[in-house]
């Protein structure tokens, strides 16, 4: 269990069954569903994060990109479905370019 840690959520007698019922629909643990569903949540908050973080100027989209833990590329498609304009300027072009050679 090298780098592992454990955490023990506090989840009430309804999303525990909820937990188990979709645990058994998958064919894995419990413990396994959580830590799944817990990193898509995670995954999810960091987009979110990153998004909001681009949106009101903290981030470029290469720091906004990387902070969501994503390309540029895949980034972007984000950025449209939440309908937030991409903020790409020849400045930031030129350190994008610089940054490639």
């Amino acid at each position: 269990m090298c780098g592992m840690v454990t955490i023990t959520p506090r989840l009430d007698q309804t999303e525990a069954g909820w937990i188990h019922s979709l645990a058994v629909e998958a064919g894995c643990d419990d413990n396994d569903l959580v830590s799944w569903l817990l990193c898509q949540g995670m995954s999810q908050a960091r987009r979110d994060r990153a998004i909001h973080a681009y949106k009101n100027g903290a981030a470029t989209l290469s720091l906004a990109a990387g902070q969501a833990g994503l390309s540029q590329r895949e980034f972007i498609p984000l950025l449209e479905r939440e309908q937030v304009s991409l903020n790409y300027d020849s400045t930031e072009f030129a350190c994008d370019l610089a940054a490639l050679r």
